[in-house]
């Protein structure tokens, strides 16, 4: 007899034709899964194989229909999984065919992909936002245009906004023939800025430059009182994010810069900053998530309007003020995107100043939360309903070991249920930091 232990199992898995494996066979895969509460999985499909997941414990929502221990859910080939967990669940998950799973929406259609993110959305009760007309929405869709996903990101903003104005700022000599949008700005490209990987060594491009000259040049030609500006490749499968924007109107005017807070994702909404290998946590601070902004046109033309495109010399170099603290495996990077842009601003706003991402102390790491707070609305992806295909994985951080770096939405509404002028509100584990 041979013993093994799940722990050295990759995902629970444990029987199929990988390693390591208790039984190597092909044709099946078998393993223990655990999902813990607010876990979703969202359209995966294969059209090699059966899908069979007998629940031990907890629930999962699918769709409108609830599964409890004991219940087993059999999916065909080529049939979307998507579910939701209710609370923490531990499942057995069988796969039977020929080949693994593929995860790949490209294939899909928008109805699809409406239609599988609206089984995990939530349900919870929220007041539907009235005040906000379609009309009064610009959606500034900026970047390069992606074949399958840049048509998918028109047609669902069309879809669930049907009177909102899209604007496309993108690179001149793009083909947007086969796009629907109302106005378009092209712009000459900036290029890549440049730094060193701290795992091996090589040069690896960054596109802050890019995303300021088009979401700049883009903001300076909105009109509406409201703007969203999101990436060419993401695709909107929900109105619902509009109905938190008015419901965390608390804040303190020490920290304040914007006349209404910005709704971002939790997802790179970060307070701390993990190593490659990751044996070493640092503060990340000022680092709201750029993936999207939702709010009033003039607070993104605040947050945007002092962030300058930068040469490649300020960008990456080793000028880090907290060097003897910071090992080399954090790279030899200046900002981070997201932090040059808020940097910019609340230098502007605030007079902080900070050379680089390790030029952080306990008052600008006290300061930094209490913007964040008073600045921003952080939603998951249950709440928001934008999706990335691109990083698709990366919008569940309840499976992810890294969920205690994010500024998530779970961490941002105990701050604001202890009062976001309450000092001790900020006293959570997660924002915990070693000087």
């Amino acid at each position: 007899m041979r013993s093994f232990n799940s722990k050295n199992m990759l995902k629970g898995y444990f029987v199929g034709a990988f390693e390591p494996s208790v039984l190597h066979i092909d044709g099946i895969e078998i393993a223990v899964q655990i999902f813990h509460k607010g876990y979703f999985d969202l359209m995966k499909k294969s059209p090699y194989a059966k899908t069979c997941i007998y629940i031990l414990e907890g629930k999962l929502q699918i769709g409108c229909e609830l599964y409890v221990n004991g219940d087993i859910l059999l999916y065909d080939k080529g049939e979307l999984k998507s579910f939701c967990a209710l609370e923490d669940s531990k499942v057995i998950l069988i796969n039977h065919g020929d080949s693994g799973t593929i995860w790949d929406i490209s294939y899909l259609s928008l109805e699809d992909i409406i239609k599988e993110s609206n089984k995990v959305i939530m349900t919870e009760k929220c007041e539907d936002n009235n005040s906000i007309s379609d009309e009064d929405i610009t959606f500034l869709v900026q970047g390069p245009i992606t074949p399958s996903y840049s048509k998918l990101c028109m047609q669902s903003i069309r879809h669930f906004f049907p009177g909102s104005k899209i604007l496309l700022s993108t690179w001149k000599n793009s083909d947007v023939s086969d796009l629907s949008f109302d106005d378009v700005i092209f712009n000459a490209d900036p290029g890549p800025l440049y730094y060193v990987s701290s795992k091996d060594g090589n040069l690896i491009s960054h596109n802050l430059n890019r995303q300021l000259c088009s979401t700049r040049n883009g903001l300076s030609k909105v009109t509406t009182e409201y703007v969203m500006k999101i990436r060419a490749d993401e695709i909107i499968t929900s109105r619902k994010f509009l109905n938190y924007y008015d419901k965390y109107n608390e804040f303190d005017k020490r920290y304040t810069m914007f006349r209404h807070k910005i709704i971002v994702p939790e997802i790179w909404s970060m307070h701390k900053h993990r190593t490659p290998w990751g044996n070493e946590v640092y503060p990340l601070l000022f680092s709201p998530s750029d993936w999207f902004y939702f709010g009033k046109t003039e607070d993104l033309d605040m947050l945007f309007k002092d962030a300058n495109m930068v040469t490649q010399d300020y960008f990456s170099g080793d000028f880090h003020i907290n060097r003897e603290k910071v090992s080399i495996g954090s790279g030899n990077i200046r900002f981070h995107a997201e932090q040059y842009i808020a940097i910019s601003a609340i230098k502007k706003f605030f007079g902080i100043e900070m050379n680089d991402w390790t030029d952080w102390d306990k008052n600008k790491i006290e300061f930094s939360n209490h913007w964040f707070m008073n600045n921003f609305i952080v939603l998951d992806f249950l709440r928001h309903g934008v999706v990335l295909p691109k990083y698709l994985s990366t919008l569940n951080l309840s499976k992810s070991k890294d969920r205690s770096l994010f500024f998530t939405h779970e961490l941002y509404e105990r701050i604001y249920a202890c009062g976001i002028d309450n000092d001790n509100a900020y006293s959570q584990p997660e924002l915990a930091v070693a000087l």
